[in-house]
């Protein structure tokens, strides 16, 4: 298993930044990582999403719901639509935590597969996805997007 993580500092309340990470309908109009997110925001539920890596490379994802805590954690698992979920399987979950600032968001990557060894590049440019969208969800909650 390999993990990848980011964490963030958001100077508003945990509640303004849920409601900006499970409105997935926006996702096209601020997220430059997760494109595209079809889901309804409950455990269980099935899900279809796009990501876009740094590099430009495209990947779909299914999967489903995993947990939803309003204003605290939504957990999903997924597979490359490209690939079973023997050889790539992703756990994805966004933790919020009230700060005196605001809120910490962080987001863990749990990555399993028999293809893992072998993905180091694909990770790295996830790594980075992760850290392009807490910016841009932090330029969201700012007024910039």
């Amino acid at each position: 298993m390999k993990l990848v993580e980011s964490e963030i500092e958001l100077s508003v309340a945990p509640a303004q930044v849920w409601i900006a990470l499970t409105d997935f309908a926006s996702y096209p109009t601020w997220n430059p990582f997760l494109i595209k997110m079809d889901a309804a925001l409950r455990k269980d539920a099935q899900f279809k999403a796009m990501s876009r890596l740094p590099s430009g490379l495209k990947l779909g994802f299914v999967g489903r719901i995993l947990s939803v805590t309003p204003n605290e954690e939504v957990a999903w698992v997924g597979h490359p639509t490209m690939m079973p979920a023997w050889a790539m399987e992703v756990r994805h979950t966004i933790t919020l935590a009230p700060t005196e600032q605001g809120t910490r968001m962080h987001q863990l990557e749990e990555a399993s597969g028999s293809l893992i060894p072998m993905s180091g590049w694909i990770l790295g440019q996830a790594h980075d996805g992760q850290v392009a969208m807490n910016n841009a969800l932090q330029q969201k909650l700012q007024g910039g997007r």
